[in-house]
């Protein structure tokens, strides 16, 4: 093995593609699929000609860690997402703080307004609250649809009880946005002191152009007027599917309402369950929807949030942010946490 004497900070060029994909597979985790996908990374990285991977290199090129981010939206100062932090085990052993090097470079290059890192794993706890970041266990409310009476994707207690589903709201319709221009009709601008912002462009290329999976967007309309935008997926396994909500747009003022219409959508595609994995939303608003909190100190109940590959468990996810007075909100599509992780 070469001797490191240096290390050089950078982001990454296409050139450096196959450095990065056979990381992912030595040391990321072997038929990852950022170890197969060169087109996941054009998807989730390719930013103007450069991808938004901040990378370590040693002196003779070779390829000793990466800190990639996604922008939210196209403002000046955008909002960004945390993905893929890791430093190889040789280059962590001779360069203790290389990781947190490599992520000052990048958090210092990158004019920002927000950071945040969702789907952060629980190795990073400890480096996160040496660089005083707020941590934060995600939620994961969920609704069962009572007409499936034997499930495949969940475990049910036998003491379970679900909580009666909120009174329906007439004035309340949702509508599938099939075209991603139909976005133009939202106002995104009144949502910008909601952390992160998203912006219309941001949609589109989240939802509408995503290379792997199909995603629904919902506008959520109010007297004919658009009020929300939620974006949610059909996960399916076992034969069965769920309906899992992966993004939610504007103000929580109709939530409870809303999630009563996903319930019922669940129920006419005959979804074992409808679920949203998030955090900074108001639990109230849920109960009275008629949705649990799961409690992911237990395995009497079971929710899996994990489709791809399908794992029967209670997996609870994190995130961490940088101090803020604004409302702070991270749902399950958000960074690079809702993709599949390996290619058939």
């Amino acid at each position: 093995m070469h001797a490191v004497s240096t290390v050089k900070f950078g982001f990454a060029t296409l050139d450096d593609l196959p450095a990065l994909m056979a990381f992912m597979d030595e040391h990321w985790r072997k038929g990852h699929i950022l170890a197969k996908s060169e087109r996941l990374w054009l998807h989730e990285f390719s930013q103007d000609g450069f991808l938004s991977v901040g990378i370590a290199k040693d002196n003779l090129g070779q390829l000793l860690g990466i800190f990639g981010y996604i922008p939210y939206n196209q403002n000046a100062l955008p909002d960004i997402a945390g993905s893929l932090w890791m430093v190889t085990n040789a280059a962590q052993q001779q360069f203790p703080m290389l990781g947190i090097q490599l992520r000052d470079f990048v958090i210092k290059s990158v004019p920002h307004r927000f950071f945040a890192a969702p789907g952060a794993g629980l190795q990073t706890r400890p480096i996160y609250q040496v660089i005083r970041m707020n941590w934060h266990r995600m939620q994961q409310y969920f609704w069962l649809n009572p007409e499936i009476t034997k499930p495949k994707l969940v475990k049910v207690a036998a003491n379970f009880t679900q909580l009666p589903m909120a009174l329906a709201d007439n004035t309340l319709s949702l509508q599938r946005i099939t075209d991603h221009r139909q976005i133009a009709d939202f106002d995104f601008a009144p949502f910008n002191c909601i952390l992160p912002f998203k912006d219309a462009r941001y949609v589109r290329h989240r939802f509408f152009e995503y290379p792997y999976f199909d995603y629904e967007v919902y506008a959520v309309s109010k007297n004919a007027a658009w009020i929300n935008l939620v974006a949610c997926r059909r996960a399916e396994a076992e034969g069965r599917t769920a309906l899992r909500v992966v993004d939610f747009y504007g103000l929580e003022t109709y939530l409870p309402e809303i999630l009563n219409l996903l319930s019922e959508s669940a129920r006419k595609h005959q979804d074992e369950f409808v679920d949203f994995v998030c955090h900074g939303f108001d639990a109230q608003h849920f109960l009275k929807a008629g949705w649990t909190a799961l409690d992911f100190e237990q395995e009497a109940l079971i929710v899996p949030n994990f489709f791809e590959p399908f794992l029967l468990k209670n997996v609870p996810v994190y995130c961490v942010s940088d101090a803020t007075d604004f409302p702070y909100r991270q749902c399950k599509a958000d960074g690079d946490q809702d993709r599949p992780n390996i290619m058939s």
